[in-house]
Protein backbone atom coordinates (compact mmCIF):
# COMPACT_ATOMS: atom_id res chain seq x y z
CA UNK A 1 0.00 0.00 0.00
CA UNK A 2 1.32 3.40 -0.95
CA UNK A 3 1.40 6.39 1.39
CA UNK A 4 0.96 10.03 0.63
CA UNK A 5 3.56 12.25 -0.87
CA UNK A 6 6.78 12.10 -2.80
CA UNK A 7 8.91 12.75 0.29
CA UNK A 8 7.75 9.86 2.46
CA UNK A 9 5.94 10.15 5.80
CA UNK A 10 7.45 12.80 8.08
CA UNK A 11 6.28 13.40 11.66
CA UNK A 12 3.71 16.04 10.67
CA UNK A 13 2.10 13.76 8.10
CA UNK A 14 1.97 10.82 10.50
CA UNK A 15 0.25 12.76 13.30
CA UNK A 16 -1.89 15.18 11.26
CA UNK A 17 -4.99 12.96 11.20
CA UNK A 18 -4.33 10.64 14.14
CA UNK A 19 -5.06 7.00 13.30
CA UNK A 20 -6.08 7.89 9.75
CA UNK A 21 -3.30 7.48 7.20
CA UNK A 22 -3.26 8.17 3.43
CA UNK A 23 -3.64 4.90 1.52
CA UNK A 24 -4.27 3.75 -2.04
CA UNK A 25 -6.63 0.89 -1.19
CA UNK A 26 -9.72 0.41 -3.38
CA UNK A 27 -13.09 1.64 -2.13
CA UNK A 28 -15.94 -0.68 -3.18
CA UNK A 29 -19.60 0.31 -3.29
CA UNK A 30 -22.74 -1.56 -4.32
CA UNK A 31 -25.51 0.58 -5.79
CA UNK A 32 -29.12 -0.59 -5.72
CA UNK A 33 -32.69 0.78 -5.95
CA UNK A 34 -31.63 2.42 -9.22
CA UNK A 35 -33.80 4.90 -11.10
CA UNK A 36 -33.18 6.54 -14.47
CA UNK A 37 -33.56 10.28 -15.03
CA UNK A 38 -33.37 12.13 -18.33
CA UNK A 39 -32.32 15.77 -18.45
CA UNK A 40 -31.45 18.55 -20.84
CA UNK A 41 -28.06 20.10 -20.10
CA UNK A 42 -27.13 23.58 -21.29
CA UNK A 43 -23.47 24.04 -22.15
CA UNK A 44 -23.37 27.19 -20.02
CA UNK A 45 -24.44 25.16 -16.97
CA UNK A 46 -21.26 23.08 -17.05
CA UNK A 47 -18.92 25.59 -18.65
CA UNK A 48 -18.09 23.22 -21.47
CA UNK A 49 -17.17 24.37 -24.96
CA UNK A 50 -19.87 22.22 -26.56
CA UNK A 51 -23.48 22.35 -27.70
CA UNK A 52 -26.47 21.82 -25.45
CA UNK A 53 -27.15 18.14 -25.00
CA UNK A 54 -29.70 15.68 -23.66
CA UNK A 55 -28.24 13.48 -20.96
CA UNK A 56 -29.20 10.88 -18.40
CA UNK A 57 -28.38 10.26 -14.79
CA UNK A 58 -28.93 7.23 -12.58
CA UNK A 59 -29.82 7.59 -8.92
CA UNK A 60 -29.96 5.06 -6.13
CA UNK A 61 -28.43 3.99 -2.83
CA UNK A 62 -24.77 3.06 -2.36
CA UNK A 63 -23.64 0.71 0.38
CA UNK A 64 -20.31 -0.49 1.73
CA UNK A 65 -20.09 -4.14 2.73
CA UNK A 66 -17.23 -3.97 5.27
CA UNK A 67 -15.90 -0.42 5.28
CA UNK A 68 -17.46 2.69 6.77
CA UNK A 69 -16.95 6.45 6.38
CA UNK A 70 -16.84 9.26 8.92
CA UNK A 71 -15.86 12.87 9.46
CA UNK A 72 -12.61 12.62 11.40
CA UNK A 73 -13.25 13.56 15.03
CA UNK A 74 -17.04 13.16 14.84
CA UNK A 75 -17.27 9.58 16.11
CA UNK A 76 -20.20 8.80 13.79
CA UNK A 77 -19.68 6.26 11.02
CA UNK A 78 -21.93 5.57 8.04
CA UNK A 79 -21.97 2.85 5.39
CA UNK A 80 -24.82 4.05 3.17
CA UNK A 81 -25.25 7.18 1.05
CA UNK A 82 -27.14 8.59 -1.92
CA UNK A 83 -25.69 7.56 -5.29
CA UNK A 84 -25.65 9.55 -8.53
CA UNK A 85 -24.11 8.21 -11.76
CA UNK A 86 -23.60 10.46 -14.78
CA UNK A 87 -21.36 10.56 -17.85
CA UNK A 88 -17.80 11.88 -17.76
CA UNK A 89 -18.02 14.27 -20.73
CA UNK A 90 -17.43 17.42 -18.67
CA UNK A 91 -15.12 16.29 -15.88
CA UNK A 92 -12.33 18.68 -16.88
CA UNK A 93 -14.62 21.72 -16.94
CA UNK A 94 -16.34 20.68 -13.71
CA UNK A 95 -13.01 20.27 -11.92
CA UNK A 96 -11.71 23.63 -13.11
CA UNK A 97 -14.85 25.28 -11.74
CA UNK A 98 -14.43 23.55 -8.36
CA UNK A 99 -10.77 24.56 -8.32
CA UNK A 100 -11.62 28.24 -8.82
CA UNK A 101 -14.31 28.23 -6.14
CA UNK A 102 -12.11 26.46 -3.58
CA UNK A 103 -9.21 28.83 -4.13
CA UNK A 104 -11.49 31.81 -3.41
CA UNK A 105 -12.65 30.27 -0.13
CA UNK A 106 -9.12 29.58 1.20
CA UNK A 107 -7.13 32.53 -0.11
CA UNK A 108 -6.59 34.14 3.29
CA UNK A 109 -4.57 32.86 6.23
CA UNK A 110 -1.31 30.98 6.63
CA UNK A 111 -1.12 27.49 5.11
CA UNK A 112 -1.89 24.74 7.63
CA UNK A 113 -0.90 21.10 7.46
CA UNK A 114 -4.44 20.26 6.35
CA UNK A 115 -4.33 22.92 3.65
CA UNK A 116 -1.00 21.65 2.33
CA UNK A 117 -2.39 18.12 2.30
CA UNK A 118 -5.40 19.26 0.30
CA UNK A 119 -3.15 21.15 -2.10
CA UNK A 120 -1.22 17.94 -2.77
CA UNK A 121 -4.53 16.20 -3.59
CA UNK A 122 -5.52 19.06 -5.88
CA UNK A 123 -2.21 18.93 -7.73
CA UNK A 124 -2.79 15.25 -8.49
CA UNK A 125 -6.36 15.94 -9.63
CA UNK A 126 -5.23 18.81 -11.85
CA UNK A 127 -3.47 16.18 -13.97
CA UNK A 128 -6.39 13.73 -13.93
CA UNK A 129 -9.73 15.25 -12.82
CA UNK A 130 -11.80 13.20 -10.36
CA UNK A 131 -14.50 10.85 -11.58
CA UNK A 132 -15.78 10.06 -8.07
CA UNK A 133 -16.60 12.34 -5.14
CA UNK A 134 -17.91 11.38 -1.70
CA UNK A 135 -19.17 14.21 0.50
CA UNK A 136 -21.46 15.12 3.40
CA UNK A 137 -23.62 18.22 3.61
CA UNK A 138 -25.67 18.94 6.73
CA UNK A 139 -25.66 15.27 7.66
CA UNK A 140 -26.62 14.08 4.17
CA UNK A 141 -24.03 11.71 2.69
CA UNK A 142 -23.74 11.33 -1.08
CA UNK A 143 -21.40 9.93 -3.71
CA UNK A 144 -21.22 11.11 -7.32
CA UNK A 145 -19.70 8.88 -10.00
CA UNK A 146 -18.93 9.88 -13.57
CA UNK A 147 -18.42 7.00 -15.99
CA UNK A 148 -17.70 6.57 -19.69
CA UNK A 149 -20.70 7.33 -21.93
CA UNK A 150 -20.66 3.87 -23.51
CA UNK A 151 -20.82 2.23 -20.06
CA UNK A 152 -23.62 4.52 -18.91
CA UNK A 153 -25.56 3.73 -22.11
CA UNK A 154 -25.23 -0.01 -21.50
CA UNK A 155 -26.43 0.40 -17.92
CA UNK A 156 -29.37 2.45 -19.19
CA UNK A 157 -30.41 -0.34 -21.58
CA UNK A 158 -30.52 -2.88 -18.76
CA UNK A 159 -32.47 -0.53 -16.49
CA UNK A 160 -35.01 0.17 -19.23
CA UNK A 161 -35.47 -3.61 -19.56
CA UNK A 162 -36.85 -3.35 -16.01
CA UNK A 163 -34.15 -5.52 -14.59
CA UNK A 164 -33.37 -5.40 -10.88
CA UNK A 165 -29.70 -4.39 -11.01
CA UNK A 166 -26.92 -3.94 -8.50
CA UNK A 167 -24.02 -1.88 -9.84
CA UNK A 168 -20.57 -2.50 -8.34
CA UNK A 169 -18.07 0.36 -8.53
CA UNK A 170 -14.42 0.38 -7.49
CA UNK A 171 -12.76 3.70 -6.63
CA UNK A 172 -9.25 4.77 -5.70
CA UNK A 173 -9.28 7.98 -3.68
CA UNK A 174 -6.37 10.37 -4.08
CA UNK A 175 -4.55 10.22 -0.71
CA UNK A 176 -7.69 8.78 0.87
CA UNK A 177 -7.44 8.71 4.67
CA UNK A 178 -8.01 5.21 6.03
CA UNK A 179 -8.04 3.68 9.52
CA UNK A 180 -7.83 -0.03 10.24
CA UNK A 181 -10.13 -0.61 13.21
CA UNK A 182 -9.12 -4.08 14.39
CA UNK A 183 -5.94 -5.93 13.56
CA UNK A 184 -6.70 -8.68 11.07
CA UNK A 185 -10.47 -8.12 11.11
CA UNK A 186 -10.72 -6.38 7.73
CA UNK A 187 -12.81 -3.60 9.29
CA UNK A 188 -11.77 -0.20 7.92
CA UNK A 189 -13.01 3.39 8.17
CA UNK A 190 -12.36 6.12 5.61
CA UNK A 191 -12.14 9.65 6.98
CA UNK A 192 -13.06 13.10 5.72
CA UNK A 193 -10.88 15.85 7.20
CA UNK A 194 -11.84 19.47 7.83
CA UNK A 195 -9.74 22.56 7.18
CA UNK A 196 -9.35 24.72 10.32
CA UNK A 197 -10.68 27.75 8.45
CA UNK A 198 -13.75 25.90 7.10
CA UNK A 199 -16.69 24.15 8.73
CA UNK A 200 -17.49 21.85 5.83
CA UNK A 201 -15.52 18.56 5.66
CA UNK A 202 -13.38 18.04 2.57
CA UNK A 203 -14.83 15.44 0.17
CA UNK A 204 -13.01 12.28 -0.79
CA UNK A 205 -12.05 12.67 -4.45
CA UNK A 206 -10.58 10.08 -6.77
CA UNK A 207 -10.95 7.90 -9.82
CA UNK A 208 -13.27 5.07 -10.76
CA UNK A 209 -11.26 1.94 -11.55
CA UNK A 210 -14.05 -0.55 -12.31
CA UNK A 211 -17.77 -0.70 -13.07
CA UNK A 212 -19.84 -3.85 -13.32
CA UNK A 213 -23.39 -4.86 -12.55
CA UNK A 214 -25.37 -7.96 -11.82
CA UNK A 215 -29.02 -8.86 -12.24
CA UNK A 216 -30.69 -9.75 -8.95
CA UNK A 217 -33.04 -12.69 -8.78
CA UNK A 218 -36.70 -11.77 -8.56
CA UNK A 219 -38.22 -12.52 -5.18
Amino acid sequence: MNTWGPDGMDSERVSLFGDFKPRSDTFHIAGSNLSLYRKWIRASDIGAAELDRFGISIHGTARLEQDSVCVIGSGREVDEFALTITDDLAIRESWELIRRCESLVTQTGLPTGELRFREYIFEVLDKAPPTATLFVDKGHWAIECEIATIVLASLEVDLLAKRDLVVLIGIEWVAGLLRYNYEGSGSRTWGLFTLPECQQPEPLRGHITSVMWRVEKSS
